[in-house]
């Protein structure tokens, strides 16, 4: 497993290809993250988190073209947790 750590406002492509994304960790909340199974944001969105509580969201989740993200609003500290 790999894990991809969010702490401003981006787009970005963190893995091509197929995968997994295992979980969503809300360290610090404040802000919004939008997920993608694509190798550019906008299209096949896997879920749009509002992140105002510290959590951990478990998906167990295919992708097949890749996986990116958007965050904005924001965002404080959040761990993407992938393979």
């Amino acid at each position: 497993m790999r894990f991809w750590h969010v702490n401003e406002r981006e787009t970005v492509t963190i893995k091509r290809g197929d995968g997994i994304l295992h979980r969503v960790v809300i360290n610090t909340p404040g802000g919004k993250l939008e997920l993608f199974d694509s190798k550019k944001t906008g299209s096949n969105k896997i879920a749009v988190i509002n992140a105002q509580t510290q959590c951990s969201l478990e998906y167990g989740l295919r992708f097949g073209n890749g996986l990116s993200y958007v965050s904005n609003r924001g965002v404080q500290s959040i761990t993407i947790v992938y393979e």
